[in-house]
């Protein structure tokens, strides 16, 4: 409660604040050790009631364009060096390597996509990152804006793209539910690795926000696979132990790396 409350503000402060779409704080202060925090209610329905789950679905396209407006307002070239970056990914690598013991060649690829962000001549833009951008965090307004709830998770300097990857994998997965398919991998690939009209919609979004936060394209490729290397570590901790060999996200990791010849992974790398 304490960091949405302070994240909130911190968005207020940088004029990232629509009192129709996002919470306000009302008030926040603790009391008997415990954290109170009032904010100020947004009305809407859920937002994969009002969606299509479609790449011309207009509130789909209108969340993929509130990250790259968040992205754009807040990204900051000189929080960290790439070097700063890559050591705490390494941090996070070391606790993946932990928790889902890849093997020998598994760590050394993930290593790699480390490497090239630390090896970066370009900055590497901070961003203030939600944390937990799925579709059962949004509601659309009744004037069909999208909101976005539930900040507890965020990072005023956060990782650039993570967001916009997560959401697109989570709307992807909608998507193929609409059309039968449940099996999450599948789904991701069929949405997002083929070639789809909502992969291309992806594709042009991404380069769009590399574009507007001023972000190497060379770094799209890193920033994929240390996104799900950070949600698998986060996964890990709602998983039981005997059941890390069945983590989405670190499978989603090997499952990308083994289909680097994909029609969207080509676009983007």
């Amino acid at each position: 409660l304490d960091n949405e409350a302070r994240s909130l503000k911190i968005l207020a402060e940088k004029g990232f604040s629509d009192p129709g779409a996002l919470p306000q704080v009302v008030f926040a202060g603790h009391h008997a050790g415990l954290s109170l925090v009032g904010e100020s209610i947004v009305t809407g329905v859920p937002f994969r009631q009002a969606s299509q789950a479609t790449a011309d679905c207009p509130y789909g396209r209108a969340a993929l364009d509130w990250f790259v407006e968040l992205g754009a307002l807040t990204a900051d070239p000189h929080a960290a060096t790439s070097g700063a970056i890559a050591a705490s990914l390494t941090q996070l690598l070391d606790r993946f390597v932990a928790i889902y013991r890849p093997t020998a060649e598994q760590q050394a690829f993930l290593a790699q996509q480390i490497a090239a962000i630390g090896r970066s001549a370009t900055s590497v833009p901070l961003v203030f990152q939600h944390g937990d951008p799925g579709p059962w965090n949004m509601l659309v307004t009744p004037e069909g804006r999208v909101a976005v709830l539930d900040w507890e998770a965020a990072e005023p300097a956060g990782m650039p793209l993570w967001d916009l990857f997560y959401f697109m994998r989570s709307y992807s997965l909608d998507a193929a539910r609409k059309q039968g398919l449940n099996q999450r991998l599948a789904a991701f690939s069929q949405q997002f690795l083929e070639d789809t009209p909502l992969s291309r919609l992806y594709v042009d979004v991404i380069e769009r926000y590399c574009r507007s936060i001023g972000l190497d394209r060379g770094l799209i490729e890193p920033l994929f696979y240390t996104c799900w290397m950070h949600r698998a570590l986060k996964e890990s901790m709602r998983l039981d132990p005997a059941k890390l060999g069945h983590g989405h996200f670190a499978n989603l990791i090997w499952w990308c790396r083994e289909r680097q010849d994909a029609p969207t992974l080509q676009r983007l790398f």
